[in-house]
């Protein structure tokens, strides 16, 4: 005997004041009265959402620029976004929802629900549901515009918006159509004062020890006691104070070395704030660090086109049809840091003639027990430039329906077919190594200068004593070591492209 029929989809109409669930609905004036460029920047203000993949906040090689709503912070594709109740094209390789795809200027409101969605909506609403309301029958001409800046005169955003409908055939069709231009320039985490006070002050709160001058790992073959005493005594360092087992920096002098970590740093003859710090905060024990997010981006530049299109027509009393349109287009760039070659992807480099050491490290090689052994290098590659990746991403989405009464009974149906296309291109455009082709020019000899491989060519080769210039670094970097040249770095490039195509009827 059946005892029980539950229905679960997406098309269940339901207000703040009769449901079951918690709703929120925001207004369509609220919407516009905030002041933000983003549409997911909005709708952080309410307590029920948490931060999500942003499309202005940099969080890694991999935020394409797409704005993902995150209910309870249960993750950005536990919930569902729908557009008039129905399904929206995922805009990310997790299949979440870009909101930014939605044309603002035509919401009419928003729902927000938030209590127990996935009995009726379904498994992909476990933390709740968010529906956007689009104006109906809209008719006239609206154009909005919004500029804005920081107070230090960056982060520039322009966003510029034109809706144009009307009705037809005595008021039983209507069409609209909606154009979205937005621009957002950038913003470097050096420039913004508040995120880099910790460094000026030993509280490292974003760092690595891979450090861009280099560093040697002692690893299982270190040098003796009475060479490290011996070396970093007239510096103020106690016997002892420099273990064995001590990571070694490079200065840029190419010719003296410095403890990263002990009670103190010896020697250290490179630059320190903004892009070094001794981190003295977090123990006893003082550690020299990079900070690798001061050259990244705060804030990633963006540029979006949007259009949409919608056409209503009432067939009969009670029965209409409809047509829809959606597709944008955002390009934007992110920023990570440069490419490491240090602990486990370090090289191993070869003890002989080739390779020349400068001879205070010579000296600490030579007494180790195994003198003519190779030596671990460590690395953080600036010179090879920020880890930046160009992101375009297209969203397609054409949807055709009949919505209607059920008779006098009070019911409603929506019958509808929906055909959508994602193409999300990511280019790895500077700031990549691959550690194969470093490693061969490393212990080719002369750490690969003037090499040819199967890759090309290497003319200046690679100095790990001291960090080098090249694409991107220089202005960070003000010793007088040679750069690398142009060549050596579409060497190590691997200059990739990965292409991810979703589609969804």
């Amino acid at each position: 005997v059946l005892s029980e029929v539950v229905v679960t989809g997406s098309r269940i109409a339901r207000r703040d004041l009769t449901s079951n669930t918690p709703i929120t609905t925001v207004e369509q004036d609220i919407i516009q009265n905030t002041g933000s460029f983003a549409l997911e920047s909005k709708l952080l203000q309410l307590p029920q959402f948490a931060g999500a993949a942003n499309s202005q906040y940099s969080t890694g090689y991999f935020n394409s620029g797409a704005a993902t709503l995150n209910l309870r912070n249960l993750g950005d594709n536990r919930n569902l976004v729908l557009l008039d109740g129905r399904r929206l094209q995922p805009s990310t390789s997790a299949l979440a929802i870009d909101v930014n795809t939605i044309p603002a200027a035509l919401i009419e409101n928003i729902e927000v629900i938030t209590g127990g969605a996935s009995a009726v909506y379904g498994a992909d609403a476990v933390s709740g549901v968010v529906n956007f309301k689009l104006k109906r029958n809209f008719e006239g001409l609206q154009l909005d515009a919004y500029y804005g800046l920081s107070e230090r005169g960056d982060n520039q955003i322009v966003d510029v918006s034109g809706v144009m409908g009307g009705n037809f055939a005595d008021g039983r069709g209507n069409a609209v159509v909606g154009l979205t231009y937005a621009d957002r320039g950038s913003v470097r985490n050096i420039d913004v004062p508040f995120l880099q006070q910790g460094y000026r002050v030993g509280a490292i709160p974003s760092s690595s020890s891979f450090l861009a001058s280099g560093y040697y790992a002692p690893i299982a073959n270190p040098p003796s006691q009475a060479a490290l005493d011996a070396y970093f005594g007239p510096f103020g360092a106690p016997a002892g104070a420099v273990g064995r087992a001590t990571q070694l920096g490079f200065n840029n002098d190419q010719s003296s070395l410095f403890n990263i970590t002990g009670p103190n740093i010896y020697n250290y003859r490179n630059e320190l704030y903004p892009r070094y710090a001794v981190d003295s905060y977090t123990s006893a024990t003082k550690t020299l660090k990079q900070n690798f997010g001061a050259d990244t981006l705060a804030s990633l530049p963006l540029t979006r086109y949007s259009a949409f299109g919608k056409i209503d027509f009432e067939i009969a009393d009670g029965l209409t049809a409809y047509s829809q349109l959606m597709y944008t287009r955002y390009n934007s760039t992110t920023a990570g840091g440069a490419p490491v070659a240090a602990s486990s992807w370090s090289v191993l480099v070869p003890r002989d003639a080739t390779h020349p050491v400068p001879a205070a490290f010579a000296t600490l090689l030579n007494s180790r027990a195994q003198p003519t052994a190779a030596w671990q290098a460590n690395k953080d590659l600036t010179f090879m430039g920020l880890g930046v990746v160009e992101h375009t991403n297209d969203v397609f989405q054409l949807q055709a329906g009949l919505r209607g009464d059920i008779g006098d009974t009070g019911l409603t149906f929506d019958l509808n077919a929906s055909h959508g296309e994602t193409q999300l291109v990511d280019n790895g455009v500077s700031g990549f190594a691959s550690l194969a082709r470093y490693t061969e020019l490393m212990v080719a000899p002369n750490y690969g200068a003037n090499y040819s491989g199967r890759y090309g060519r290497c003319t200046s080769g690679l100095n790990p004593f001291g960090e080098q210039n090249g694409v991107g670094a220089g202005q960070f970097v003000t010793n007088n070591l040679p750069a690398v040249s142009a060549d050596c770095i579409d060497y190590l490039n691997p200059y990739w492209t990965n292409t991810t195509r979703l589609k969804q009827d």
